[in-house]
Formats: structure tokens, sequence, C-alpha cells
């Protein structure tokens, strides 16, 4: 069943949609750069799920501003060679089916990412692939982003580094999707999906069984009864 997401976003992306709109609102756009997103996770207090790490971008980000998100960014070329043990990219390649390049690349820019703006050092082999998100096509900035998993590594303590957010900070999935229908904070598609899947699990070892789904996911925008929504599936 296709299921509806708000479209939420400033002025820049609404006006990114009547230009597309305007054009004919062609099939394709400007190419997504490959990128990587983290849920760094732990198991909460007695009785609660797990938390995960989560910033606000800052509003002058180009991209998604404000939106609350996980850490993560686009590959960079020094990705596709970084060292990684033997195996781990043949099994993320099968996993994510993608090519080996595809995957190395993914992978190192998720640790690398990690590090630069948590301050946390993810051994890559903790790294679970979850999905693939592809940003839609009327954005002027364009993403083809897979999403990881990987639980605290023991010691690690969050050392927020960034300059691009404003807050970082462990937070309650089920808390945080309630603070979106509130609309108190703004989320993408892809990141309430993935909040939606750890706000199901009872613990970190059990949302790390999640397996993934390589299938990627591009929302459509479509005019509804109750407004302008982003649509994911047939």
């Amino acid at each position: 069943m296709p299921r509806d997401y708000p479209f939420v976003g400033g002025d820049d992306r609404e006006q990114a949609v009547r230009a597309w709109l305007a054009a004919g609102a062609p099939s394709s756009g400007v190419e997504a750069r490959p990128a990587s997103t983290v849920l760094v996770v732990r198991d909460g207090a007695a009785g609660r799920g797990p938390e995960v790490v989560m910033l606000q971008r800052a509003a002058t980000m180009a991209f998604a501003a404000s939106m609350h998100a996980f850490p993560g960014g686009g590959v960079d070329p020094v990705d596709a060679r970084a060292t990684l043990p033997s195996g781990l990219v043949e099994r993320a390649a099968a996993a994510m089916e993608a090519s080996e390049v595809e995957a190395r690349s993914h992978l190192a820019a998720a640790v690398r990412e990690v590090a630069e703006e948590t301050g946390i050092d993810l051994a890559p082999e903790a790294l679970v692939p979850l999905s693939r998100w592809v940003t839609p096509v009327f954005d002027r900035r364009r993403f083809d982003t897979w999403v990881f998993a990987a639980a605290l590594p023991q010691g690690s303590v969050l050392r927020p580094s960034t300059t691009e957010a404003v807050t970082m900070e462990w937070v309650d999935a089920a808390q945080m999707l309630a603070a979106f229908e509130r609309r108190e904070v703004l989320m993408l598609p892809p990141t309430i999906h993935a909040l939606e899947q750890l706000a199901q699990a009872k613990d970190v070892a059990t949302y790390l069984r999640t397996e993934a789904d390589p299938r990627a996911v591009l929302p459509t925008l479509v005019q509804t009864p109750d407004g302008i929504r982003l649509r994911v599936g047939p």
C-alpha cells in the first residue's frame, strides 16, 4: 500500500516544486549524489526501547535546513579507496544488491561522517544496512542515500563536533515521532520511516537484526484533499 508523508521544507523547497511543475513535472532531475546516514543506537532506560543520536540541521544549510536527521553526509572519492576488513565489503554488497565499489564507498562514508560529526568511532563491521532512499526529482540537491544502523561502541560517548547542526542528542524514537505529529519538529520521509522501525524494537539487539531492503525508494509528489504530500509506494 502507498504511504503519504507530509511535504515539509522552507521557501526554497517550495520554489523548487513550483519550478518543477512549471517545467511540466519532468521525470528526472539533477543527478543524485551517493550518501550515507547512520542511526547510532543504544538501549534506553529499563522498560524503554532503544535511543538514537539525532541532530537538528542549521537553518543556513542548503539541504534539509532546520530538519531533524541522523549523522551522515555525501560519499567522497576517498571513500572508494578505504581499507575495510576482509569479507565485509562482499557481505555488504550482497545485502545492498550493489557493486563492491558502491558498498565500500557507502560503508566508509558512514564511518567517516559519524566520526566527524559525533566523535564516535564506529567499526565498519558494526554497520547494518537498512534501506536506500533517493531524494525526489524536484529537489535542487539530491542524494542517493543508504541508511545504516550501528550500536554505540562500549565506552564511547557523544561528542558533537559539527557546525552543520544546532543540536545533537540522544532521543527516544517514539517521543520524536510524537513531536513530529505535534509539528514541533521537521523531518523528511526517510527519517520518519527509520524512527518508526526503531520504535517497534524492544532493544538494540532486536533492532540490529532488521534485514536490509535494497529497493531504492523515490518519493513522488501528489496532490491530495489534504494538500501536497510525498508518496512512497505504488
